[in-house]
């Protein structure tokens, strides 16, 4: 029996150990990734071994738990192109390694095999009989893109007669050359290179329309014989002019029909204006890491690094061809940093990224992203953000923790340093720095319908300021809920707080919002926002109400300091419900506050109005150094002990909430010292 027990003991611990070993992740690998000195062709598992490109990534299949890492004080422009999820516990890491600045990812796609524009307009390809003395031939050809007349090419034989040559575009009247084109000109060249192509330059290109008929004009001081290249084309029409070799005219009464005609076009386009397929319009385009300048058609494209883009094609300035006037690193357009599509799992940290014209970090239909320690340079963005978040209906974004981050710069007049868009929910911004957005710093969503919209998602602990435009530091897009914007420093905004049509159930809690140029906090029509223990400093009101916002509307324990003289602390307009109490007003002069669009100058007056604040006050608040941003209070403020619970437990910088809450972000931490005090106080005034 103890044999077979033990027989037994071990084929259990066989099977337990096949099932470790088939249940446990594959061992994670590191890949390094060096674009100095690394090679594409090598394995990427060691510093010496490291591969050179993010291409290289961007085709690599990897397994969950592996790491690809960047080495310190290099820069790549490149997009990178997530290619593999991880696993639950097992993320895919994209991190650094090495010493120095962090690496720096610049999303760039390069546009390379440039040609001249326009377009060669004729044959390369006549026969020629015979070429006589003083005599214009006029070969018809029909343009197909047009352009401007660059010069003209001619092939000659192997006997010529010319000692002078000259070109010229004329204008076609019912199937016949009729006038000289203005400008149309080329110069005259007098030697003659048999057997081979012959250029004559234009000084000033006369312009040529599309799908347009003209003929194309040579004449010569003497006659060859052969002068042609054997070639299959000699369908055009022609026509020859006797006429002493002089000074171009318009044609003559006598034009004849002939057999003359030679090898001969025109190079139609721009001066130094070369193209390329590009088939997404560019926000942006560099040129060897300079940024160009957008004119507003090819023919406009007169001096460095100005472009144009048009029907999937890129036109730009340069006096050579751009493939080897520019190798460092070359033209190109502007691609977002980094790209996760549809990918999960993922890890991004420790990074720079810096945009070209489009967003750092580009997210669609993905769950359990992690952001972490990235700097995030938006300079140049414009579209949606510069960090932008996506899903769709059956495959949304979710479980996002963006943390420890400086996120700073757009460029677009509507562009967001973070941008969360439909379908996205259960996200965590935290600890981070979001500043200097060309609209709002951060908006949650904007959709038309509630299906659509983001919830849940958390904004905390974070610095955010200065805005452009009418912006917000944080906005609740369309019909979003669910949000909590809490303990964090939102300063020198357009708003601290929109709150846009239809959005509910968003909660604004424990944050300094200060020196905002217009409303504190917007709340649009069939909006709602709950408002706790904040502190509104100064804007053009503490909170204004829109008509017809939601009817969830509740502001508690809030300091309103130094609310704007536009319109108060608080300001609502007609057919509003909102519940309003336990709050701190202070204006050394002039406060007020509007309620269904009369001002009201005492808080009796507002009270009676509105039937709300019974319990607020009037009175400096006391903070220790509001100038110099120290809101907390004092120990003897009238705010301490003075709120109502709102079912919070924690302020503005984490501390516990003793006793009765206090009014505002912080709550003052001698509360059972200054108890007995407080009370002394309220009874003894």
């Amino acid at each position: 029996m103890r044999h077979t027990n033990q027989k037994a003991f071990s084929i259990l611990s066989l099977f337990v150990g096949l099932f470790l070993l088939f249940s446990l992740p594959l061992s994670a690998t590191i890949y390094y990734v060096d674009k100095t000195t690394g090679d594409d062709g090598d394995t990427g598992l060691t510093e010496a071994l490291a591969w050179k490109t993010i291409n290289k990534v961007n085709i690599s299949a990897f397994n969950a738990g592996d790491s690809v890492l960047f080495k310190c004080g290099e820069e790549w422009r490149e997009q990178l192109t997530v290619p593999t999820s991880g696993s639950d516990g097992s993320p895919i890491t994209f991190g650094v390694y090495g010493e120095g600045a962090d690496p720096i990812i610049n999303g760039a796609s390069f546009i390379a095999t440039w040609t001249a524009d326009g377009e060669n307009f004729g044959s390369e390809a006549e026969t020629v009989n015979w070429c006589d003395a003083d005599r214009v031939i006029y070969n018809q050809y029909t343009t197909t893109a047009g352009g401007v007349i660059q010069s003209y090419k001619m092939y000659w034989g192997s006997t010529v007669g010319y000692t002078a040559l000259k070109c010229a575009m004329f204008t076609d009247n019912i199937g016949e050359p009729d006038q000289l084109i203005a400008d149309s000109e080329s110069e005259e060249i007098t030697v003659i290179n048999a057997n081979s192509w012959n250029t004559l330059n234009v000084t000033s290109g006369a312009t040529l329309s599309a799908s347009t008929t003209y003929w194309i004009a040579f004449w010569g001081d003497g006659s060859s014989a052969l002068a042609g290249r054997d070639a299959t084309d000699s369908s055009a029409p022609r026509r020859n002019e006797d006429k002493a070799y002089g000074a171009w005219g318009n044609v003559g009464s006598t034009v004849n029909p002939g057999a003359e005609g030679i090898g001969a076009y025109a190079v139609l386009g721009i001066a130094n204006v070369w193209q390329a397929a590009c088939t997404t319009e560019p926000n942006v385009v560099w040129f060897d890491g300079v940024l160009g300048t957008e004119v507003g058609s090819a023919a406009l494209c007169n001096e460095a690094n100005e472009w144009f883009w048009e029907s999937d094609v890129l036109y730009v300035y340069s006096t050579s061809d751009p493939d080897t006037a520019y190798t460092d690193p070359g033209i190109y357009i502007d691609k977002a940093c980094i790209r996760i599509n549809n990918m999960d799992y993922i890890t991004i940290q420790d990074l720079e990224l810096n945009s070209s014209g489009l967003q750092t970090i580009n997210a669609s239909r993905c769950h359990d992203i992690i952001i972490d320690n990235i700097e995030a340079d938006g300079t140049y963005a414009v579209g949606a953000g510069n960090i932008t978040f996506y899903g769709i209906d059956g495959d949304e974004c979710y479980n996002v923790t963006i943390q420890d981050s400086d996120i700073h710069h757009t460029s677009g007049a509507t562009t967001k340093c973070i941008y969360i868009e439909q379908y996205c929910y259960d996200f965590t911004i935290s600890n981070c720095t979001v500043r200097d957005s060309a609209y709002s710093n951060i908006e949650l969503d904007n959709r038309s319908v509630e299906a659509d919209a983001s919830h849940d998602i958390t904004v905390t602990g974070c610095t955010i300021y200065n805005t452009g435009g009418v912006g917000a530091g944080v906005e609740f897009g369309r019909y979003t809920y669910n949000h909590v914007v809490e303990k964090c420093l939102i300063y020198d905004t357009a708003r601290s707080i929109i709150a846009s049509l239809n959005s509910h159930d968003n909660v604004v809690r424990y944050n300094l919002c200060l020196d905002s140029t217009q409303e504190n906090v917007l709340i649009n029509t069939g909006a709602s926002v709950e408002l706790y223990n904040n502190v509104f400093q100064a804007g053009s009101v503490g909170v204004y109400v829109e008509a017809g916002a939601g009817a969830s509307n509740i502001f508690k324990n809030n300091i309103f300091y130094n609310p704007g003289n536009w319109r108060g602390a608080i300001a609502v307009e007609s057919a509003v419900t909102i519940v309003s109490d336990y709050n701190c007003f202070y204006r050394a002069t002039d406060l007020k506050w509007y309620w269904y669009g009369v001002e009201k100058t005492s808080i009796a007056d507002w009270r009676t109005a509105s039937g709300q604040d019974a319990n607020s006050f009037v009175a400096d608040p006391h903070m220790i150094d509001p100038a110099n941003g120290n809101f907390k209070l004092n120990p003897h403020s009238p705010c301490v002990n003075a709120g109502t619970s709102v079912s919070l437990t924690e302020d503005y910088e984490g501390l516990k909430i003793r006793h009765a809450p206090d009014i505002g972000a912080h709550e003052n931490q001698t509360n059972a010292l200054f108890f007995a005090w407080n009370l002394f106080k309220q009874w003894w005034y």
